[in-house]
C-alpha cells in the first residue's frame, strides 16, 4: 500500500482481505447497504451517496467492480460530463467518499 502517498492515513483503516461472500455476509450481519461505483448509467449521481455507514465497492479502472457485487448492490456513480467517458477511479473514489463523509458528519 502506498504508505507515503497517504501521509499514514492508510494505516488509520481497516483494511482485509476477503472473498466476495464472506464480504456479502459480513455486511448483511451488520446491515450495512452495499453500493457499487460504477460509470455505467443507472444513477442521477454523487447525490444518492449513503448518509450512513455503508460499504462501497470500487472496481479497477479496466473492469470495473466485478458482477458479484453489481448483482446486489446499489449503483453509485459521479455525475460528469456528456463528453466525459470516465474518470480514474482514484478521483470517483475521492469524490464520492467526500460527498458521504459530509453527509454524515453535516447536522442539518
Amino acid at each position: 500500500l502506498p504508505i507515503c502517498a497517504s501521509a499514514g492515513t492508510v494505516l488509520q483503516i481497516p483494511v482485509a482481505r476477503a472473498r466476495t461472500d464472506e464480504i456479502l455476509a459480513a455486511l448483511k450481519e451488520r446491515s450495512w447497504p452495499l453500493f457499487a461505483a460504477s460509470r455505467l448509467k443507472g444513477t442521477d449521481g454523487e447525490e444518492d451517496v449513503p448518509s450512513c455507514r455503508a460499504a462501497i465497492v470500487f472496481g479497477n479502472e479496466g473492469a470495473g467492480v466485478s458482477p458479484d457485487f453489481l448483482k446486489v448492490a446499489s449503483p453509485l456513480s459521479v455525475k460528469i460530463s456528456e463528453s466525459v467517458e470516465s474518470l480514474n477511479v482514484a478521483a470517483a473514489a475521492a469524490i464520492l467518499l467526500s460527498k458521504s463523509y459530509e453527509q454524515r458528519t453535516t447536522k442539518p
